[in-house]
């Protein structure tokens, strides 16, 4: 018997019961990671943190460190930044690729995406996500088969630094975009060295852990244990630091009975 008559994998697998529920009820948020960027024409993570490095030391010297590890090379790229007082261009690196066929792709992927939510929280420095929530009608449609409902009296909330994302706007009705890694509007905000990455994901003691804590930590903590439906899309294995700490948070907070509900797709 050939075992693939009992183990098939389909293109395009369904959407299990849970997100569908989640998004029919507006409890569902999407975590949208690099993946989904460079389907538009973003550069990968590689692809990013060279140009960074070359626009830096020259592309003669930047070859040296290609095979360096990304975060490596953004850290390197970042201190030469200081102490050379020349600044990368970061929204030429993440300039938004207009040709036919890529804005037939971002039409898919944006009608896509608002059928399941209007509530977004992104690892991605780039704009995608402000400007199809900013430019789309204040209104989404919960997959096929759901009665649209009107959210027309909102305003698209952008939240760009992540000192400034709060738990607290996670429902906003208007439609809401996260970047709790920061974004090119305002490069100052970017998470991208190996310090960065210590500082935002650093281990909170016992005593921070209250609500009045405004940190990335706190806000993916509550978001992991409330009554939403978490799904990542576009996540690889250069972007695990997102999907370790919340699927450990999922287990690490005391007196809390609630079953996480996360999901992936790659």
């Amino acid at each position: 018997m050939d075992i693939t008559d009992d183990f098939k994998i389909q293109p395009i697998p369904d959407l299990p019961s849970q997100i569908q529920e989640a998004a029919e009820h507006g409890e569902l948020v999407v975590f949208i990671g690099a993946g989904c960027s460079c389907l538009l024409g973003y550069p990968n993570w590689k692809e990013y943190s060279n140009e960074a490095l070359t626009q830096i030391l020259g592309e003669k010297t930047s070859c040296k460190f290609q095979e360096f590890d990304a975060r490596v090379k953004l850290s390197i790229a970042s201190e030469m930044e200081s102490n050379n007082k020349k600044a990368i261009d970061y929204k030429k690196i993440l300039a938004a690729n207009n040709d036919a066929e890529t804005n037939i792709k971002r039409k898919r992927l944006n009608n896509a995406l608002l059928k399941l939510t209007n509530h977004f929280v992104t690892t991605n420095y780039d704009r995608e996500l402000d400007m199809m929530i900013s430019n789309s009608p204040a209104r989404r449609e919960i997959l096929d088969d759901i009665t649209p409902y009107d959210t027309q009296k909102y305003t698209a909330k952008i939240i760009l630094s992540p000192s400034e994302c709060l738990f607290s706007s996670i429902g906003y009705k208007g439609g809401v975009v996260f970047h709790i890694h920061g974004s090119v509007e305002k490069p100052e905000t970017m998470v991208q060295t190996l310090k960065d990455y210590i500082s935002l994901y650093h281990v909170r003691q016992a005593e921070e852990c209250d609500s009045d804590s405004n940190g990335i930590t706190y806000f993916l903590e509550q978001l992991s244990h409330s009554h939403f439906t978490v799904l990542f899309l576009g996540y690889g294995l250069n972007e695990m630091e997102i999907l370790e700490y919340i699927l450990s948070k999922s287990t690490a907070v005391k007196n809390n009975s609630k079953t996480p509900k996360l999901f992936l797709l790659k």
